[in-house]
């Protein structure tokens, strides 16, 4: 099966934003970074698993896009997004 890239985001402890969703272009990764780190505004900075507490106005440049290689259309079942665009 042919493979696309996509555009995962790592946080500070390198673990991806995203339970279940990687990004078509770089463009999109850093609006769904820029969403994430809205998820702490309230708090005021983001915490690692080491306890370093991250200024919210440092984060960004402290998590990582990455580009992935994945299945062109993984899992595809009746009604994929992925097929209807094709």
């Amino acid at each position: 099966m042919a493979t696309v890239t996509k555009y995962d985001v790592l946080s500070p402890d390198k673990f991806s934003i995203s339970f279940d969703e990687v990004w078509d272009t770089p463009e999109e990764a850093k609006e769904a970074l820029k969403k994430w780190i809205g998820r702490y505004k309230q708090q005021g900075y983001y915490s690692t698993s080491n306890r370093e507490r991250i200024p919210l106005d440092e984060l960004e440049t402290r998590c990582e896009i990455i580009p992935i290689e994945v299945d062109e259309c993984p899992g595809c079942v009746e009604g994929c997004e992925h097929c209807i665009q094709k």
